[in-house]
């Protein structure tokens, strides 16, 4: 059936990153993948930048097909063409939306619940707004102020605001867990927004405690990748090319210069070809190479070698669960899930590792549900010879059996291009990639499906534009499918039912306000356009003209 709407409106957005497969939210709005943004705000559809789908250290070179080849192992692997997105979303905090108004300087919240509009003038230029808890509070970043302005509503509608110095350069923000840290960092990825930086070793760390505000400028290592946090917030991260910068947040002081390690030695491989992550306590970085059939494990505190555990083939790809109890290395050649407990043994020569043998499945992807009860696989790799292949139409899902994993899989009607579980563990949104062929009632070329889990029951589910972004609620009740023709696809995660919803004019993002229980999408007009409705789809409202000041509800 077809929605009928009222409006809604907002404006110029911030820059986020989340990932085709192995993705997750660290927010509290709800998970989500989106569509490529241009330089300008503007949104694109899907776009294969061949990176890294866990947002981790990989870099976008050579993730083209290529073969890499491991003269001592004899074995020649291609890697897995994984999709990056990058989107640019309103973000919510309490009741309150918020939008970067780049033109005017300003940032500008909606009341979700009464849908008034509230504005905060802030420094020139600002671009990513990121939430620092559930009362309201948000930072944003001004690439051409070079400050972050910490912003606080209240009850009535006002807002409290401190602004902090931070490095030229940096265009990008990195939030702790608890809100209380705030990176400002430079991602090569928003390049066409703020500019070739002069450096992008340079990065303010920020204290955003009420009425303590600090900043402390640190440098770092070349070409960071990503900046991730403890799960206690008591340590920082930032992954480049040259390792990994460890950042003792509770001894930042003006003078204050990080340790790093790194799990390669660089002079051997191109970090273009390795892969970087850190464990939820803070412990270990855990990573691969494309060309070695080793798992490699460092401790951060560099109490120990790096360790080297051979693995049966080449890993192309390594996934740790949210909740830092296991991992996984995915080694397609071998038809294996390689799986690690964690913490890992204290003798270094015990092996961490329960192989799963998935059969003939061919496997090269992975990600793990929130709750770490499943592991869903997939590859983008397909036999060119072999016009009857399959392989990249097959989802397998490792299931939790006590100790252990039960091995299970369906057969999809298309290749796969990416995964999204749902937040609950009980669903599986597949992205599927263009389809090219033909087909009595299975011709339209884009197209996504549902799986349930357990027992991978699936809804193939068409669309004739692809999708823009996809918006799952922290329940995983709903879940939502931004579409270029002026629609929003509102999908029921328990029964699988899909109901659209006609919007006043192009989507451009969508977001989840968990205290009031709105899903939000902002639209493309010239004075801003949001439109508010509940998780089913219903009570519509939107605005528009906000960006004016000429407020306007239909």
């Amino acid at each position: 059936m077809t929605i009928s709407n009222r409006i809604l409106t907002w404006m110029p957005f911030l820059p986020a990153i989340l990932l085709l497969w192995g993705c997750s939210a660290s927010d509290s709005s709800a998970r989500a993948m989106g569509s490529s943004a241009d330089g300008d705000g503007e949104y694109g559809n899907y776009s294969d930048s061949d990176s890294d789908s866990d947002g981790d250290a990989d870099s976008d070179a050579d993730w083209n097909g290529d073969a890499s080849s491991d003269e001592d192992d004899g074995e020649t692997v291609l890697p897995e063409v994984e999709t990056k997105f990058d989107y640019r979303i309103p973000v919510s905090s309490g009741r309150f939306v918020f939008i970067a108004d780049r033109l005017n300087s300003k940032v500008i919240a909606v009341d979700s619940e009464t849908l008034e509009i509230f504005t905060t003038e802030v420094g020139s230029t600002p671009t990513h707004v990121v939430p620092l808890s559930d009362n309201g509070d948000v930072a944003v970043i001004s690439l051409n102020a070079d400050e972050v302005t910490l912003i606080r509503m209240q009850a009535d509608g006002s807002a409290d605001t401190v602004e902090l110095d931070i490095r030229p350069d940096t265009n990008a923000l990195a939030v702790s867990h608890s809100g209380r840290y705030v990176i400002a960092f430079f991602d090569a990825l928003f390049e066409a927004d703020s500019g070739a930086p002069s450096t992008d070793q340079e990065i303010t760390v920020i204290d955003t405690t009420a009425g303590a505000e600090k900043a402390f400028d640190i440098s770092v290592g070349i070409h960071p990748m990503e900046v991730v946090f403890s799960a206690d917030d008591s340590k920082a991260f930032v992954i480049s090319e040259s390792g990994v910068d460890i950042i003792e947040l509770a001894a930042l002081s003006p003078t204050y210069f990080p340790d790093s390690i790194s799990l390669f030695d660089f002079t051997e491989v191109s970090p273009e070809k390795t892969e970087t992550l850190i464990d939820p306590t803070g412990t270990y970085a855990i990573g691969r190479r494309e060309d070695k059939a080793v798992a490699y494990v460092v401790k951060l505190d560099g109490s120990e070698p790096v360790r080297e555990y051979e693995l049966n083939g080449i890993p192309t790809d390594v996934d740790i669960a949210k909740d830092g109890t296991f991992g996984v290395y995915t080694v397609r050649s071998a038809g294996e899930a390689a799986i690690f407990s964690l913490p890992f043994p204290a003798d270094a020569a015990t092996s961490p590792f329960t192989v799963v043998d998935l059969g003939e499945r061919s496997c090269g992807a992975a990600t793990i549900s929130d709750d770490g009860q499943y592991v869903a696989m997939f590859t983008s790799v397909a036999d060119e010879e072999d016009d009857e292949d399959t392989s990249r139409r097959v989802l397998t899902v490792l299931h939790r059996n006590g100790a252990g994993f039960d091995v299970d899989g369906t057969l999809l009607n298309r290749d796969i291009k990416g995964i999204l579980p749902a937040p609950d563990s009980g669903a599986l949104l597949v992205v599927h990639e263009l389809w090219r062929g033909g087909g009595a009632g299975l011709n339209l070329p884009y197209a996504y499906s549902l799986v349930k889990l357990p027992g991978l029951q699936s809804k193939f589910q068409q669309l004739s534009v692809d999708p823009m972004q996809m918006l799952v609620t922290d329940d995983g009740a709903f879940a939502y499918m931004l579409l270029s023709t002026q629609q929003i696809q509102i999908i029921n995660m328990d029964t699988f039912i899909v109901d659209v919803l006609s919007l006043g004019s192009t989507p451009q993002a969508a977001g989840y306000a968990a205290n009031t229980d709105k899903v939000f999408i902002s639209q493309q007009h010239p004075s801003g356009r949001m439109t508010f409705m509940d998780v089913d789809g219903t009570n519509v409202k939107t605005i528009t003209g906000y960006t004016l000041n000429d407020q306007s509800t239909r």
